[in-house]
C-alpha cells in the first residue's frame, strides 16, 4: 500500500475550518453571556465608568481648545515689557477664567466685547497676526 499524500484532503479541510468557526461563534456567544452577567450584577458601578469617560473626554476637548503657546512664549521670551502682548495675555487669562467660573458663551462674548471697545476707545491692536511668524523669529533670535 502507498503512504497517504502529506496535504490533508480537502474534506478535512472543510471539517477542521467548520469546527474553528463552530468555536468562534461559541467563544462569541459565551462572551456575550459574560457581558450580560456583568451589566446584570455590576450595573450600577458600570455607570461610573461612562461618567469617567465622559470627563476624560471633556477634559481632553479643553486641553485641546486651551490658547497654550502664547502664555509659554510670553513667560519664556520675558515679553512683560510689551503693552500689547500683555493686553493680549489679560485677554487670554480674562477668557479661561471666565470660561471655568461662568460659561464659555459668556466668556467669549463678553471677551470680544471689551477688546472692540478697547480697540475702539483705548487703541487695543493684536499683538501679532501670525503666532507661527513669533515662533520663527524668537527661534532664530535664541540661535544667536
Amino acid at each position: 500500500m502507498e503512504k497517504s499524500s502529506a496535504r490533508p484532503s480537502a474534506a478535512r479541510n472543510a471539517c477542521c475550518a467548520s469546527l474553528r468557526l463552530s468555536a468562534l461563534l461559541l467563544a462569541f456567544v459565551f462572551a456575550g453571556f459574560l457581558v450580560l452577567g456583568g451589566l446584570l450584577n455590576f450595573g450600577k458601578l458600570i455607570t461610573h465608568i461612562a461618567s469617567a469617560v465622559f470627563v476624560g473626554v471633556l477634559l481632553k476637548a479643553g486641553l485641546d481648545v486651551l490658547d497654550r503657546d502664547f502664555p509659554l512664549a510670553w513667560l519664556k521670551y520675558k515679553w512683560a515689557g510689551n503693552k500689547a502682548r500683555n493686553i493680549q495675555f489679560a485677554f487670554i487669562l480674562y477668557t479661561t477664567l471666565m470660561t471655568v467660573l461662568v460659561d464659555l458663551n459668556v466668556a467669549v462674548v463678553s471677551g470680544t466685547v471689551l477688546f472692540i471697545l478697547g480697540r475702539k476707545f483705548m487703541g487695543f491692536t493684536d499683538a501679532e497676526e501670525d503666532f507661527a511668524v513669533v515662533h520663527e523669529n524668537e527661534s532664530m533670535k535664541a540661535d544667536l
